[in-house]
């Protein structure tokens, strides 16, 4: 839109520019500036949602970018199972070295929940994309078989995952009101009796 600060819609604005060509020509994204080839679930995700909030800020945003997102994503998914991965179809979400006995990577949906409310979020803004409901809901299921656990011990804790879980299971209650429904109630018995005052 044309309101607020002209001088913070420019800042914002060279960010996206940023973010465009840190991307992958015809694919995503990962953490090298220039990019380099390399791609994965979890940069792009982040990526996707800045660049989704700022079409929805009035900023001026290539389609490209969302395609690009998508490819990815459609590469890093297994059709069969609706998992993503974090560099690869069916891979885990990634972890330090060091935490993978405290804190098991295969817990969780992270990657799978990323790629879930990145394909909600473009099928609004793209809109000739095939259509990604079987696999949005292959991923659903699959969120539901690990759902969120509270240990004092903190191995089945993961905020990133219940994070972006919570985001795409509420977005998918407009397919399945189960899936949002048994989500919530999970992350109330997870969180509320755990959460310090």
């Amino acid at each position: 839109s044309d309101k607020g600060n002209p001088i913070l819609k420019k800042a914002a604005q060279k960010a996206i520019n940023y973010i465009s060509q840190a991307r992958n020509p015809y694919y995503a994204w990962r953490y090298q500036v220039p990019p380099n080839g390399d791609n994965d679930s979890s940069v792009t995700g982040w990526m996707v949602f800045a660049l989704a909030s700022a079409r929805d800020a009035g900023l001026t945003i290539s389609e490209d970018d969302f395609r690009g997102a998508i490819a990815w994503f459609d590469d890093a998914t297994d059709t069969a199972t609706g998992r993503t991965g974090y560099l690869e179809p069916n891979g885990l979400s990634a972890r330090p070295e060091h935490l993978l006995d405290t804190y098991p990577a295969e817990l969780t949906e992270a990657m799978t929940a990323v790629a879930m409310l990145c394909r909600v979020f473009v099928k609004d803004i793209v809109k000739d994309l095939p259509d990604q409901k079987e696999i949005l809901e292959k991923g659903a299921e699959l969120l539901l078989e690990k759902m969120p656990e509270w240990s004092d011990d903190g191995s089945t804790c993961d905020m990133y995952y219940w994070y972006y879980g919570s985001y795409a299971m509420f977005q998918m209650a407009a397919v399945k009101s189960r899936y949002w429904e048994s989500w919530e109630k999970a992350m109330e018995k997870a969180i509320l009796p755990n959460q310090r005052t």
